[in-house]
């Protein structure tokens, strides 16, 4: 019997496999990509605003991002399952919309990093703060404005209308 077999080792198979298993990080960013040296190079001096700026105008927000960034606005200082419940989802569902709509735009919210390595929290306070005691999310003052602007004026979800 081989060592790789499956009989040798269970996850020999895994590593025949002709896809990448990982965690939802791995999703495929729009294009540019933020691996492409070029593309990052043109957001990597911007300040914070500027990037969230140009991440929203790039690749708008959708209905279920719209969702979940217009709780985070109307809902300052609620807890993740709270803005899940004003949303019409459950238990962390509003988070992980939260941390899609960042990672949909880490190409720009984050040109030079975090790493592949880095976890959903990193990539979450790109424009939410989090206050670990409390349990509580707010949107970055600073970037509550740009965020607003970039909703879709006047539509509202079923569900939160």
């Amino acid at each position: 019997m081989f060592a790789d077999s499956p009989r040798a080792n269970p996850l020999a198979l895994l590593f025949r496999l002709p896809f990448r298993i990982g965690r939802s990080a791995d999703v495929a960013p729009p294009k540019p990509s933020r691996d492409d040296p070029q593309a990052a190079c043109g957001v990597i001096g911007l300040t914070r605003e500027e990037r969230v700026r140009a991440a929203f105008s790039e690749v708008p927000p959708n209905d279920l991002e719209q969702r979940a960034l217009r709780a985070l606005l109307d809902n300052p200082g609620a807890t993740g399952p709270a803005l899940s419940r004003k949303c019409g989802w459950v238990d962390v569902g509003w988070q992980t919309q939260m941390i899609l709509i960042c990672q949909r735009r880490r190409h720009i919210l984050w040109p030079g990093g975090p790493g592949s390595d880095a976890t959903n929290g990193i990539i979450l306070s790109a424009i939410v703060d989090y206050d670990p005691e409390t349990l509580q999310f707010r949107c970055r003052r600073e970037l509550a404005g740009i965020i607003r602007r970039s909703l879709t004026p006047g539509r509202q979800d079923r569900k939160t209308a």
